[in-house]
């Protein structure tokens, strides 16, 4: 089993994920956004999920490396649903101290993306999407 192959898979499936839903919700089609934050469904956790299962797989469910994956796998979670949300409010926040500032200042300073943090949904369908694609694949590569 190619565990780093694995998972590379499931992430672009989910990046690519990402791109679809972006573009049901009426946002023009750009390939730069394959590397955006936020967003259906989260590649992070789907990445984590994937490698996570890999390790399971291979090494055993009760193996040291796989609680390192679990433990990992807590802390990615924990930071796309807390952390990356506390910098999305600050993101609104300093863009909309900006909008303030006259032309010339705010040419100094770039608009901050404010789509960086995932809703729990999003965690979820990325973790399950990492799980269930990983299994397929062992199966198939």
């Amino acid at each position: 089993m190619n565990i780093v192959l694995i998972t590379a898979i499931v992430w672009l499936c989910a990046q690519l994920g990402k791109l679809a839903t972006r573009r049901d919700s009426g946002k023009k089609f750009r390939w730069v956004n394959l590397f955006d934050y936020g967003g259906m469904p989260s590649s992070h956790a789907a990445s984590i999920a994937s490698l996570s299962t890999s390790i399971g797989l291979s090494e055993g469910w009760g193996s040291p490396l796989f609680a390192i994956c679990v433990i990992i796998a807590v802390f990615i979670v924990h930071d796309a649903l807390r952390l990356r949300n506390i910098i999305q409010i600050q993101s609104k926040l300093l863009n909309h101290v900006r909008a303030g500032l006259s032309p010339a200042v705010q040419s100094s300073y770039p608009v901050i993306s404010e789509k960086v943090g995932h809703t729990v949904s999003e965690v979820l369908v990325g973790l399950l999407l990492g799980i269930l694609l990983t299994l397929l694949l062992t199966r198939i590569l």
